[in-house]
């Protein structure tokens, strides 16, 4: 079992350590890292050991003889970031598929495979789980081999990256390294994770003339005002999977674009998403600028991505997830609804909105196409504060004032 090379760890302790990390580079990197509200933000593959990594082995670790050959399988890479799990949960709970699910070389976080085994319950045992690199083609061939479908959720994203080639070069070659093994295995269609920021950033320079924001819209890495590091390595990521696909026109390829993933999590947290959430809870932030007042719960990006596969129709679209929009103001005073009188007191004077205001976002696509029905802003609040506050990641105010006294 992959559980037993597992060393201990907490999902807090990840998280403060994460957090320190962040808190301890420049000004001009926080900026960057704070800007992928402009996108989602599942990092699977986020570790230092990974930079480098150039080998693995592809090993199997779990598997059941429910599995029934004559079902398609569908291989997940990425089952150790924030998505991964909720879409490994989707494609199980269906049972209509067989189902692969790829972690890095040597991954130890053994409270994240323990929280997902919690989760996934009886359909755990019908879960395979394999070793893979995104940068090792050989790796990203073995794992997907003998697969149907691929939901490629995986990206590189490093917090300390000192040039932006850090950053575009492995998310772009991890891009076309799934792709490519999707081609020599004769997958049918590869559903990929893209981002709100391939097709908005933050300013207007490069507005659409009606100032509505669609698939149809793409960013422009060299717009006046500049994009992060890693919108950029999004961006060309993407247009690097766009390409691929017209030059091999049997693989349909699907992208799914959310915005800044909210809701509860399964195991270790999304840093960049609790973060927003827990300086608003505790009235704290860096001086942050959203480029959207649109956020995706990481379930109904989920199931999106599920539907992508499912749905014969959606094949070579671009597809933007997210529910309504919602302003700052209107977040800090669902929070105070609900934990106000638990001694919260929100506050969000400090997240900048300003350049959200009078965007539009047409999600129709994903209704119309997917049928997706999106979660409310109340409930995908409720249960990711909840979840914070029961791992220990946000301390109750009153809680700890019963302690000091």
């Amino acid at each position: 079992m992959l559980s037993s090379v597992f060393r201990s760890s907490t999902s807090r302790a990840n998280t403060l350590a994460c957090r320190s990390k962040v808190r301890g580079l420049s000004q001009q990197q926080q900026a960057s890292f704070w800007n992928l509200f402009s996108g989602n933000s599942d990092t699977s593959d986020t570790s230092d050991n990974n930079k480098n990594a150039t080998t693995t082995t592809t090993t199997t670790t779990t598997s059941s003889a429910t599995n029934s050959d004559e079902k398609p399988m569908v291989t997940i890479t990425g089952l150790d970031g924030f998505l991964g799990p909720h879409v490994g949960l989707e494609f199980l709970k269906s049972g209509d598929y067989r189902v692969r699910a790829t972690v890095r070389k040597n991954y130890t976080d053994k409270a994240k495979m323990d929280a997902i085994k919690e989760a996934y319950g009886s359909h755990y045992q019908d879960l395979d789980i394999v070793e893979a690199e995104l940068l090792d083609e050989d790796s990203m061939l073995q794992a997907i081999d003998g697969s149907t479908y691929v939901a490629h959720l995986a990206s590189p994203y490093y917090l300390d990256n000192k040039t932006r080639d850090e950053l575009v070069g492995p998310a772009v070659q991890g891009t076309l390294s799934a792709l490519k093994a999707c081609t020599q295995t004769g997958v049918k269609r590869c559903v990929f994770t893209s981002s709100y920021a391939c097709i908005r950033w933050t300013g207007t320079e490069d507005a659409p003339p009606n100032n509505v924001y669609d698939e149809s819209v793409w960013s422009n890495p060299d717009r006046p005002g500049g994009m992060s590091d890693y919108a950029v390595s999004k961006l060309l990521a993407e247009q690097a999977a766009w390409e691929y696909q017209a030059e091999h026109p049997d693989l349909e390829v699907v992208s799914i674009c959310p915005t800044l993933l909210l809701g509860p999590g399964i195991g270790r947290p999304n840093v960049v998403s609790e973060e927003f959430l827990q300086g608003i809870l505790e009235d704290w932030q860096p001086n942050i600028k959203c480029a959207s007042n649109y956020y995706s719960d990481v379930r109904d990006v989920a199931r999106a991505h599920f539907k992508a596969i499912q749905v014969p129709e959606a094949a070579n679209h671009r597809i933007l997830a997210h529910g309504d929009p919602v302003t700052k103001d209107t977040i800090r005073s669902i929070l105070q609804d609900l934990y106000g009188d638990r001694g919260f007191s929100p506050g969000c004077a400090m997240l900048d909105d300003s350049g959200a205001q009078g965007i539009v976002n047409d999600n129709s696509l994903s209704k119309t196409l997917l049928k997706m029905e999106y979660t409310p802003i109340e409930k995908t609040l409720k249960d990711m504060a909840d979840g914070m506050i029961e791992s220990g990641v946000v301390v109750e105010p009153k809680a700890s004032e019963r302690v000091v006294a």
